[in-house]
């Protein structure tokens, strides 16, 4: 129930008219950068288990995306993003010979692609020029690209859509240029089954550029 409460909450944002409106739009732009992602793995699977070798690696991903910035408060403003990103993880196995003797580490890496909706509360501090913020909120996530990897795909095709994820981050703005960094921790699970559950997390760096006649927000 409450899964379905925060979906309706996010669309309902992202559809208000009183958001849509331009002239409520008091910046847009892009944001891209990179970051590390991985899973909270208390998923069972006897092939994996015996495999590999669990938890999973860190992945170094891309992410890009588009936002745009309303309300015109001093010191708050609502902020909304659409990212396209992929989530993932890397599987360490022992090599073995002829003989079944170790002979090094091999990899697989596998991730599910997201289109990402985000809605979140910035708070800031500072003046025309540049300032200092953190945001919180959620994002909707929605599947449209999974793993194809022969050992993990009955894994990975078991991923739900859409994810409910929390944010949580810092950044530093200048002008029309800005950095930040952000963590995103699934609130809903990716699997849940008899066999356990999987959950997504990652850091994220990120550089943006705001377009277009910046409004006075200060």
């Amino acid at each position: 129930m409450y899964k379905k409460t925060l979906i309706f909450f996010l669309l309902f944002i992202s559809a208000n008219p009183y958001y849509a409106n331009a002239q409520f739009i008091k910046s847009y732009g892009l944001k891209t950068g990179f970051h590390f992602s991985n899973h909270i793995w208390n998923y069972s699977d006897s092939f994996l288990d015996n495999y590999y070798n669990m938890p999973p690696k860190s992945r170094f991903l891309f992410e890009l995306g588009v936002f745009g910035e309303f309300f015109s408060h001093k010191y708050l403003s609502f902020v909304s993003e659409f990212n396209i990103f992929p989530k993932g993880a890397g599987f360490e196995y022992n090599k073995k010979d002829a003989n079944g003797n170790t002979i090094g580490k091999g990899k697989v890496i596998a991730q599910v692609n997201y289109f990402s909706f985000a809605e979140k509360l910035k708070a800031r501090y500072g003046n025309k020029n540049g300032s200092l913020y953190c945001f919180t909120g959620l994002t909707l996530e929605l599947i449209f690209l999974r793993s194809d990897d022969a050992d993990l795909k009955k894994v990975y095709e078991k991923f739900k859509s859409p994810v409910i994820a929390a944010v949580f981050g810092i950044g530093l703005e200048y002008k029309r240029f800005l950095i930040e960094s952000q963590y995103d921790l699934d609130i809903t699970n990716s699997i849940s089954s008899e066999k356990g559950s999987i959950k997504n997390y990652i850091f994220s760096f990120r550089i943006g550029f705001k377009f277009g006649k910046l409004k006075n927000m200060y």
